[in-house]
């Protein structure tokens, strides 16, 4: 059976008998990382048209480990350190979406952490106990993952909401605002090819050409 749709992400408006339609958008999402495909569920998921253009030729492991964990823990580690954090708030929305097993069969759950301090060689006295605590203080489970077999539960979970073009390279962006479903957002590729739709969503990080076209810093 298919998850129920998330109705709030679903505008709704009056029609000329004044009764309330759904308001459903033609979603461009540039970008197909961890970002970008779980925008896309959600969103296909709520009834949206939504299309992922993703530059690469295909779906790579790109980027390091993912430990599912509280982002305000995050203070505690130095910047080098290249392992990036989620916290139980979307361990949560994983479980939710319905693939908490699978998550389960590629995770793993360390019990605590301690903290060593490389130039002098010595542990130091700090030590943190996670394991069921974490799930007890925080409502989830404290998990690492490796962002490939996170990126492909969230592709398999995506793959019947969303339409994925490979090997779509953005170059350009422009708008033409109205009201509503009415306004048009045209996507230029690299291969000549226009998409066109009603809204569009980044997600391809800090070099993203939809990021400099508006400006956002």
């Amino acid at each position: 059976m298919p998850p129920a749709r998330d109705s709030h992400l679903v505008n709704e408006h009056a029609g000329d008998g004044g009764e309330r339609q759904l308001l459903r958008f033609h979603i461009i999402i540039v970008g197909c990382g961890i970002g970008g495909i779980s925008a896309a569920y959600c969103l296909g998921r709520a009834g949206h048209r939504v299309i992922v253009l993703e530059h690469a030729s295909e779906i790579k492991d790109v980027g390091s480990g993912i430990q599912i964990r509280l982002r305000s823990c995050a203070k505690t580690y130095p910047p080098y350190v290249r392992t990036r954090w989620i916290g139980p708030n979307l361990s949560c929305l994983l479980i939710r979406w319905g693939f908490g097993e699978q998550l389960e069969k590629v995770a793993t759950r360390p019990e605590a952490i301690t903290f060593l301090r490389c130039k002098f060689g010595r542990r130091e006295d700090r030590w943190t106990r996670w394991g069921s605590k974490m799930e007890e203080e925080h409502g989830a489970l404290y998990d690492h993952v490796h962002r490939a077999d996170l990126l492909q539960l969230l592709h398999t979970l995506a793959a019947l909401h969303m339409a994925l073009h490979l090997s779509s390279k953005v170059v350009s962006v422009a708008v033409d605002p109205g009201p509503a479903a009415r306004t048009q957002v045209r996507v230029g590729l690299a291969n000549g090819d226009v998409v066109s739709g009603n809204l569009v969503i980044s997600t391809e990080g800090i070099k993203s050409v939809v990021r400099r076209r508006f400006s956002v810093v």
